[in-house]
């Protein structure tokens, strides 16, 4: 391959030649600098993505944990303004089910995977999520004991989308902060 003057090209060599000398492998994990001859270590590009992919693995749990605390407060603030403060045992059962569907009605429609979707489609996908979340929740009650008022479930719904909306905001506010800062 020639190599033109005034520009960089790098070089790679994809055949690991054995080392005569120690019976071991040459390591041909560098790149030569076609211009000024440097080598330079290719395996930092890819620590910096395994790096990223952890990092969004990261906010992909952070997300689960938001989503979980979002519910309680919405169906806990809901269930305060249409009963009293405290819920009885059977509401808490409610709460505990609808911890354990909400995850995975969002992991259904792929919102843990921030850095695939845009400000438009998470908006659509979350408001998605919280409808089919409520119903799934309206659903399962339908097969125990617990009454739910549908007015509690109007404000639970509201106050899901209200709370799920402004920390997925906030959290691709943080996540636009990372890629201007070249983190991610």
């Amino acid at each position: 391959m020639r190599l033109d003057e005034g520009r960089s090209r790098a070089l790679r060599d994809v055949v690991m030649i054995p080392d005569v000398e120690d019976q071991g492998a040459i390591d041909l994990t560098t790149v030569i600098d076609g211009a000024d001859g440097q080598a330079v270590d290719s395996t930092s590009g890819l620590n910096v993505r395994t790096g990223a992919l952890q990092h969004y693995r990261l906010i992909g749990a952070l997300l689960i944990a938001l989503d979980l605390l979002c519910l309680t407060l919405a169906l806990l603030a809901a269930h305060a303004l249409r009963f009293d403060l405290i819920p009885d045992p059977n509401y808490v059962i409610v709460i505990a089910v609808a911890g354990l569907l909400w995850p995975g009605v969002f992991h259904a429609l792929g919102l843990y995977a921030p850095q695939r979707l845009t400000g438009l489609e998470e908006f659509r996908r979350t408001t998605a999520a919280v409808g089919i979340g409520i119903i799934v929740l309206i659903l399962v009650t339908f097969w125990s004991d617990v009454y739910l008022s549908r007015s509690w479930m109007a404000m639970t719904l509201v106050f899901a989308l209200t709370l799920e909306l402004t920390a997925r905001m906030v959290v691709r506010a943080y996540v636009s902060r990372m890629h201007t800062r070249d983190r991610l």
